[in-house]
């Protein structure tokens, strides 16, 4: 989950009306130890960001600070320059939190929060090891951006961009058509559902009307208390002579 602050509020000069798009890939490695430590320690893992572009962030990152557990010392990492990401060992889970700062103090950091995974979900790599990964795709809104970032930003969007997939163990597309797929069946789903429900509700009216006729002493009339369908009348036309 990641969170902006109000950009347009530190900076005069901004490129208005325009906005530019980084997109980013989040999120942790883990394994378990194998062999046998002095300390408590389970596992090792990896905290990182990501371009998800063949790109440099540097021309538009500072830097990323990485907040770990109190029980890391230091418990603020800072990364100035790629890879952002920090190794680490330990055997329990935490919410973590990553800020990014651009190269323009006037932007206002970006914050992701992420809960470091040690158990789940788990993946199998070719030479049979085990380990969880856990990386979520986002993007980086530049809207309005101050007149430096809108340079450096402009720069980096006539660059020609290519996605490396090996580097990434989620394939991003396909998860999002998936995800679209299984958002449509659920919609259809629920249509189903409503418009079953939408006949129970008109079913429940009808019985609630006829029953309270009934109790006053008025009991309806067939016609009144539930309409036939049309076509299922057994009385035959009788035509006046």
């Amino acid at each position: 989950m990641s969170e902006r602050g109000d950009m347009r509020s530190t900076s005069p000069i901004r490129a208005k009306g325009t906005q530019f798009v980084k997109p980013i890939v989040y999120g942790n490695i883990a394994k378990e130890l194998t062999t046998s430590h002095d300390d408590e320690n389970t596992h090792e893992w990896t905290l990182f960001l990501k371009p998800y572009w063949e790109e440099d962030l540097s021309t538009i990152i500072s830097k990323v600070e990485f907040r770990l557990h109190d029980s890391y010392e230091p418990s603020l990492r800072v990364v100035e320059k790629p890879p952002y990401e920090v190794h680490e060992r330990g055997w329990g889970e935490f919410k973590a939190r990553i800020r990014v700062h651009f190269i323009d103090p006037c932007e206002k950091p970006l914050t992701i929060y992420h809960n470091l995974n040690l158990v789940e979900p788990t993946i199998t790599l070719k030479n049979g090891t085990v380990c969880v990964v856990d990386e979520y795709y986002d993007e980086i809104v530049f809207q309005d951006p101050t007149a430096l970032m809108y340079e450096v930003l402009t720069e980096s969007a006539n660059t020609m961009k290519t996605h490396d997939s090996s580097k990434f163990f989620t394939h991003f597309r396909e998860t999002g058509q998936q995800q679209l797929k299984k958002l449509s069946a659920l919609i259809d789903e629920m249509e189903n559902e409503l418009a079953d429900l939408h006949e129970a509700l008109k079913a429940a009216q009808a019985l609630k009307k006829k029953t309270e006729a009934e109790l006053s002493g008025n009991p309806l009339e067939p016609d009144d208390a539930a309409p036939a369908p049309e076509g299922d009348s057994d009385q035959e036309d009788v035509s006046a002579e």
